[in-house]
């Protein structure tokens, strides 16, 4: 019978002891870790479903407080020629969403996105986003989403002759 007694005043003596731990002193509580940080897509409206589109919402969630960029990258790092789409300065645990509007497009060869904290190469990457495979545009593809064409300083006068057939060829 003692030994049952000194076994649950141990017992509830250790009790005490991790409860009395886990509110810290005076019953304040432990600050929890901070949010981790996460990087999320919803694709919507009319080319929710079409590859190479990126329309839709991107919503970043900070761990730590300070400015995050949002790139397009592959599975090497950041794409080359494209610089950050979107900029959020932020504080810990907050989230933010950016919208990308009506064919925005997803560069050839991206497969993912990722959100780097105070810097501008992998090193500072602290949340990603695969791109879902029906939504990506392989490098090699030849599937054009868009194209330009580029018209500047244009004189074309007919009564100069400068270019007699202006209307023809234009």
């Amino acid at each position: 019978m003692k030994k049952t007694v000194r076994g649950l005043a141990v017992l509830t003596a250790a009790i005490l002891l991790v409860g009395g731990m886990a509110t810290g002193a005076a019953g304040s509580t432990i600050v929890a870790e901070a949010a981790s940080t996460g990087l999320s897509c919803q694709f919507s409206g009319e080319d929710a479903g079409e590859a190479g589109y990126a329309q839709g919402t991107i919503t970043l969630t900070a761990g730590d407080a300070g400015t995050y960029r949002l790139f397009w990258a592959d599975d090497q790092g950041l794409l080359d020629g494209f610089s950050r789409f979107a900029k959020l300065t932020m504080k810990a645990g907050e989230s933010q969403s950016v919208k990308l509007g009506y064919h925005t497009a997803i560069p050839a060869g991206a497969t993912r996105i990722v959100a780097c904290k105070d810097g501008t190469d992998m090193s500072s990457v602290k949340a990603e986003y695969a791109l879902p495979a029906a939504k990506r545009l392989s490098s090699g593809s030849g599937d054009l989403l868009y194209s330009f064409s580029a018209y500047s300083d244009i004189h074309i006068d007919k009564g100069s002759g400068w270019y007699v057939n202006a209307d023809t060829h234009w």
